[in-house]
């Protein structure tokens, strides 16, 4: 291969990792500012979600849609979407999260997002459970 043959390849590689670290950058941004109330909703012994609590998991069900959308697209590498699937995961193991979850999901568009892709027959699950 001829320097001018490698170069767009050479090119093309960069800007792909600079757009995966510039969505890693913005993905881990907004979940931080949700973490902390995403685990006081998974750790709380109420069955029931407060408003806060329901706007809180709107918008971590648009990050999530937006992982999986990006993910399909080939921009996210496959370890990180494994991690970030794991920890949807766990917090759809509560059953308020996940049934609200559910619901939403059925009248909410999110990028052909569903909860399918928490079972271990999903092909977006391959090292995770």
């Amino acid at each position: 291969m001829t320097c001018e043959e490698y170069r767009p390849l050479n090119s093309q590689h960069h800007q792909d990792t600079q757009l995966f670290v510039s969505l890693f950058k913005e993905f881990n941004a907004r979940y931080d500012k949700l973490n902390e109330k995403l685990n006081a909703i998974v750790r709380s012994e109420s069955e029931f979600l407060t408003e806060q609590d329901q706007q809180v998991l709107f918008d971590y069900f648009n990050l999530c849609a937006e992982h999986y959308l990006f993910y399909k697209a080939g921009y996210i590498d496959e370890e990180v979407w494994q991690s970030w699937l794991a920890g949807m995961k766990y917090f759809a193991r509560k059953e308020a999260v996940r049934s609200f979850w559910e619901a939403d999901l059925k009248f909410n568009s999110y990028y052909s997002f569903t909860l399918e892709l928490f079972e271990p027959t999903s092909a977006a699950w391959k090292i995770c459970d």
